[in-house]
């Protein structure tokens, strides 16, 4: 096993949940992530299957890029403030509670802007560690 995958050893759902390259990203988000993806994770299919409150805010994937350490979380989304950075906060709560070791092992955040963002909710964003870009092509 690859060291960027030792965070999923505790945790099983991850385990079983991990695809290799973009195939657990949804295919009309896929042309926003690079052929760099090495392993994706559905985090949506992640929460159901550990039963998170359905009112819990998630990011939509974790992946890994063979051209960075750790991992990513993303979210594709029109960019509300508030809903991305309660997303980042309820994703690390959720990942703290039920594997801490892939918690750990986030090193960025990202939010796919697919619209126009006004200056203060992109510099919300970007003050609450989440990187803002149109899509992942040269990231990862």
């Amino acid at each position: 096993m690859t060291d960027v995958l030792l965070p999923l050893n505790p945790c099983e759902v991850l385990k079983q949940t991990r695809q290799n390259g973009k195939q657990a990203i949804k295919g009309e988000h896929r042309k926003l992530f690079a052929q760099t993806i090495q392993h994706s994770i559905d985090f949506e299919q992640v929460a159901q299957k550990w039963r998170v409150k359905a009112q819990l805010k998630r990011v939509d994937y974790l992946v890994q890029s063979k051209r960075k350490k750790g991992w990513a979380a993303v979210e594709v989304h029109q960019a509300k403030a508030s809903d991305v950075i309660q997303k980042k906060i309820d994703s690390k709560n959720i990942l703290d509670k039920h594997c801490p070791s892939m918690s750990q092992a986030i090193n960025d955040w990202f939010v796919c802007i697919e619209g126009d963002i006004h200056h203060t909710h992109k510099r919300k964003i970007n003050d609450a560690g989440i990187q803002t870009v149109r899509n992942l092509l040269t990231k990862l």
